[in-house]
């Protein structure tokens, strides 16, 4: 019985000994294997390409009819214009705004009075680019935006309109031509004519009011063109 015992126990040992060794085997086994594959990472997409816009003074009509503008108030029209939106106009858009304010450099190109209505609207005639590429500092940008025909006016309570009118209370409104030109092809990519208004009690020109109304035109001129927002 004793001698059976101590050789069952022998039996035992030696099963749990083979036993670890295949354990040990294994693992040794899983750690002789391959580097662990990592997951391919994903690929960033390269940012698209943003186009340049070259953001002129305003055009003829406006330089024409500015001598009618005798108040102090619609000069400050023309400085808010180029600060909320000549200038202001890169905040509404992810484009590359380029702001010229060399009134030689733009005299020197050569536009052409073209209707730019394509319902053939023969009222509606913008100043584009009469040939060839407009170029600024010896590049080529991707558009030319052209302003002009700008109107200022007070509407007082119940009176008609006025193109220029005396400051005062009243309703606020602003008018605008524009000209988005594609200057890699040449021709016209957008235009529009814009009117914004706002009711106001101060006799004075406000620049919050006007930054209001020429960040709206900003906005519509995005949205109607293919410049990116």
């Amino acid at each position: 019985m004793i001698g059976s015992t101590d050789s069952s126990r022998r039996q035992q040992r030696t099963l749990s000994f083979s036993v670890l060794v295949a354990l040990s085997g294994s693992l040794l086994g899983c750690g002789t294997q391959g580097p662990v594959q990592q997951p391919t990472p994903t690929a960033t997409p390269e940012p698209q390409v943003q186009s340049d816009v070259l953001s002129m003074p305003l055009g003829q009509k406006t330089q024409d009819e500015i001598g009618y503008w005798t108040g102090e108030d619609q000069r400050l029209v023309l400085a808010y214009f180029d600060v909320f939106l000549r200038h202001g106009f890169k905040e509404k858009t992810t484009s590359n705004v380029i702001v010229t304010d060399d009134a030689s450099e733009a005299n020197t190109i050569e536009f052409a009075f073209q209707n730019v209505e394509e319902s053939g609207d023969s009222d509606w005639w913008a100043f584009v680019p009469l040939s060839g590429q407009v170029r600024h500092n010896g590049e080529v940008p991707d558009y030319v935006l052209i302003f002009d025909g700008l109107r200022y006016r007070i509407r007082r309570g119940g009176g008609s309109r006025q193109t220029y009118d005396v400051p005062g209370a009243g309703m606020v409104e602003v008018d605008l031509e524009y000209v988005l030109w594609d200057n890699r092809n040449e021709v016209v990519a957008a235009s529009g004519r814009l009117h914004e208004e706002s009711a106001t009690n101060s006799p004075h020109a406000s620049s919050e009011l006007f930054r209001g109304l020429f960040q709206k035109m900003a906005e519509e001129i995005v949205r109607h063109s293919p410049l990116r927002t």
